[in-house]
């Protein structure tokens, strides 16, 4: 059984609500066993919202927390909002995130979990760089140990600048936002990481079709509040491949050595000896994982409705 270990910056844009419910939903569906959540944010109510996703797309587990300061600056623009909505506001202590990862992977088989990163790479880098516990060895040796992959949403491959929303876009928001981390998290990382990059997510538009959901729905609610319709699959698509892997959607670079520039920019570089590699659509293309995507939710939605 595969296991699912998911670090998110939900609140920072609707899609992580949207993979945090789809982890959900393949966890259901018997496809892999959800280890845990942890948030890379200081948001207060990022667990709560996780909490309502829970409650409507299946089961609550454990939420660890970054316990840092300052990071985001601004509130979330859904996380309390969502979280009072469905009544998971009330705050409450949550374990530290770096904890609660080593915890969670100390239990696993060997080489059995994957680590998804939907947000900036603090928590992985801290992780990293943990020191040996009651849990296990050092960080990097733990990881080495227990997890077969790590698949982040990041980076930008293919084109050195496009437009996005009207502006010039050279670096991928949760590379950017966070640089130190993520040269530190790829430097130390010692199992084959797959990047879900911004151009893979950027034109599959999806999921506006839960907003009419919304009173019931906290996804639905996160949409309408953050776009009001529609948004790119970023996060989603990355949770879609950790599960699914390569075949109808999905197909990987040959390997190679991503690095990390001041900037925030990455870069990259082909090698037979490097161990990352990014992602791009099968041949199907943005209308197969549209429509996938699409299909998802819609075939969840259906299933509950017979149910009852």
């Amino acid at each position: 059984m595969l296991n699912l270990m998911v670090d998110t910056d939900i609140g920072n844009d609707c899609d992580d609500a949207a993979a945090a419910a789809l982890a959900y939903m393949y966890e259901g569906a018997g496809l892999c066993k959800l280890l845990c959540f942890t948030v890379n944010t200081s948001d207060r109510y990022a667990p709560g919202c996780l909490d309502a996703i829970a409650d409507k797309y299946g089961s609550r587990t454990q939420i660890g927390v970054y316990k840092g300061e300052g990071f985001p600056e601004k509130p979330s623009s859904y996380c309390r909002k969502v979280a009072e909505r469905f009544g998971t506001a009330v705050l409450h202590e949550r374990p530290e995130a770096v904890a609660l990862m080593r915890r969670s992977l100390s239990g696993c088989a060997d080489g059995s979990v994957k680590i998804v990163c939907i947000g900036q790479l603090n928590n992985l880098r801290a992780l990293l760089q943990s020191e040996a516990d009651e849990y296990g060895a050092q960080g990097v040796v733990l990881v080495r140990e227990k997890v077969c992959e790590v698949v982040i949403m990041g980076g930008m491959f293919g084109a050195e600048c496009v437009d996005f929303d009207g502006k010039a876009y050279v670096a991928e928001y949760n590379i950017a936002t966070s640089v130190q981390d993520s040269i530190l998290a790829l430097q130390l990382c010692p199992v084959p990481v797959t990047f879900s990059d911004f151009l893979l997510g950027k034109d599959v538009l999806t999921l506006g079709s839960l907003v009419c959901r919304a009173q019931q729905d906290p996804v639905g609610y996160a949409y309408q509040l953050f776009c009001g319709g529609d948004r790119p699959s970023w996060d989603v698509l990355t949770v879609m491949y950790a599960v699914l892997g390569e075949g109808r959607l999905f197909r990987k670079s040959a390997r190679g050595t991503v690095t990390v520039s001041s900037d925030g920019r990455t870069r990259f570089t082909p090698s037979p000896q490097g161990t990352h590699c990014y992602l791009y659509p099968s041949a199907g293309g943005n209308l197969a994982l549209r429509t996938a995507v699409e299909w998802e939710f819609e075939k969840y939605h259906l299933k509950k409705k017979y149910m009852h």
